[in-house]
């Protein structure tokens, strides 16, 4: 079981080191079902998988808008 929760559970600690989002941010996540965790006690354990995801995502959308942004000003300054 330990190493089954190893595999897929990480601790807001160590998925704190994995994205750099802090613990408090992670639990509100999670509690936002934005991510999938888990509330252990006091403590989150948050799926690595779902964690990816979300990181990869939010990387997505801010490429995207960074994109919009270009064109956007692209166009301001041609006129």
């Amino acid at each position: 079981m330990t190493l089954l929760l190893n595999k897929l559970l990480i601790s807001t600690r160590e998925a704190s080191a994995l994205s750099g989002y802090s613990a408090d941010y992670l639990s509100r996540l999670c509690r936002d079902e934005k991510i999938i965790g888990m509330r252990v006690g006091r403590s989150w354990l948050l799926d690595k998988e779902s964690l990816v995801a979300f990181i990869e995502e939010q990387a997505e959308k801010k490429k995207k808008t960074a994109e919009e942004l270009s064109r956007s000003r692209e166009l301001e300054y041609k006129d």
